[in-house]
């Protein structure tokens, strides 16, 4: 019997990449129900990333609007104003890929977002267990709340 040899997690691989927003809505967090938007975006670079698929759940909780903040800056939204979650479709930003897990799988993340004419250069720190995240310093590298004293 023959196996397929592929090892291809289908994910995008792990570093910088140019995505092109092809959908965005309003969403609702299954757990909480607290309002986000969900951002649909397509790989537009590398030969075996290209056209791959990465959905960006942006929570819109205070919590999280360092991320939403990062975001807007990316894709180059005004600094005031109001902004509807479907303006976005057609932009174009590159964002740091890693690689973690979900619910026992393997997952893409948006380690952090930068403008589409963003040349570097960017090293990310190597998380490691209850280190500080980089986008969030109240969150350890794993995104759960730090202990404060």
């Amino acid at each position: 019997m023959g196996i397929n040899l592929d090892r291809s997690t289908g994910l995008v691989t792990e570093g910088m990449h140019l995505f092109k927003i092809i959908t965005a809505e309003d969403g609702a967090s299954k757990e909480s129900g607290q309002p986000m938007w969900v951002i649909g975006m397509e790989c537009q670079d590398g030969e075996e990333d290209k056209g791959k698929k990465f959905t960006l759940w942006l929570s819109m909780v205070p919590a999280a609007r360092f991320k939403v903040d990062n975001f807007l800056d990316a894709i180059g939204a005004p600094k005031h104003g109001e902004m509807e979650a479907g303006q976005c479709v057609g932009k174009l930003l590159k964002i740091y890929i890693t690689h973690g897990e979900y619910n026992g799988g393997p997952s893409m993340n948006a380690f952090r977002m930068f403008e589409s004419s963003f040349n570097g250069p960017f090293t990310p720190p190597t998380p490691k267990s209850g280190s500080v995240s980089p986008t969030n310093p109240e969150l350890d590298s794993q995104n759960n709340r730090r202990p404060s004293f």
